[in-house]
């Protein structure tokens, strides 16, 4: 998430503890297309939003809101042998070069025998649709709408059946599962 000074046209991250905008020209942590889209806003002469989400993957590189030259929507971003529909307006995780190990490690992670997981925050789904592969049932909470239809799409996508999805805060619906007898498994 970049933000902008519309009136001195900065673009930026904002400073400790206040709101002011210290402008960048590259992000360190980020990959060489959100570089290349970073200077591509900064020369751009059309009206700056106040904030710019961008996410790049696959070689391509999204923005909310759209904004030109830098396409907005969302995008089908390949993590392992597995795609997602990835939106630069809703939260996916950084560092995609590590996301395959990650992903590797939760799901080797999980305790034999187990037959359900609930994957809380789930955003795009990035860890509930491969550990519904390993055939456990999954339900993923998260409080997006909109991240949680894209993960409804991506499961359907990659065939993943027993997984569920639900657009919930995660606190509300935990509390409903207070009495429940099943429990999921823990990491």
């Amino acid at each position: 998430e970049l933000h902008c000074d519309r009136e001195t046209r900065e673009v930026g991250f904002y400073e400790r503890r206040s709101r002011r905008i210290v402008p960048i020209d590259h992000c360190m942590v980020s990959c060489d297309e959100i570089d290349t889209a970073l200077g591509a806003i900064r020369r751009s002469r059309q009206p700056l939003p106040a904030a710019i989400h961008l996410l790049a993957g696959n070689g391509e590189v999204r923005s909310d809101p759209a904004f030109p030259p830098v396409a907005g929507g969302s995008f089908w971003m390949k993590v392992g042998d597995l795609e997602y529909l990835a939106d630069p307006g809703s939260f996916f995780q950084s560092s995609l070069d590590l996301l395959p190990e990650l992903v590797e490690t939760v799901v080797g992670s999980l305790p034999e025998g187990g037959e359900l997981a609930w994957d809380l925050f789930c955003g795009a789904g990035l860890f509930s649709i491969p550990l519904a592969k390993t055939g456990v049932k999954v339900a993923g909470v998260d409080f997006d709408k909109r991240i949680i239809s894209n993960a409804n799409k991506s499961a359907e996508r990659n065939g993943i059946r027993n997984v569920s999805f639900a657009a919930s805060d995660v606190c509300q619906w935990m509390s409903g599962r207070k009495r429940a007898t099943v429990r999921p498994l823990s990491l």
